[in-house]
């Protein structure tokens, strides 16, 4: 292996252990299987933006009908203000 890819691994194995960096090089090295974990992978991240967009999306849609429910009040109390 290269030299700085020493340097890499062992930056990786600092911050998340030896045995994830040997999982993730192996990953690298070894082609056989390689697109099942890749493809797994990536569909985790995939649908984990998903479900960030779906959860954003409900978010909006809640504030939007409370503030629509707040103007409606305001509005329906603005009558009974004082002059």
């Amino acid at each position: 292996m290269p030299r700085n890819m020493e340097r890499v691994k062992d930056r990786i194995a600092r911050r998340f252990g030896r045995k994830t960096a040997d999982c993730l090089f192996r990953l690298v090295r070894e082609r056989d299987g390689a697109v099942f974990a890749i493809f797994a992978i990536f569909l985790v991240i995939l649908l984990g933006f998903g479900a960030y967009a779906i959860d954003m999306s409900y978010a909006y849609t809640t504030r939007n009908m409370l503030q629509v429910t707040a103007s409606a009040a305001a509005l329906a109390a603005a009558p009974e203000l004082p002059d």
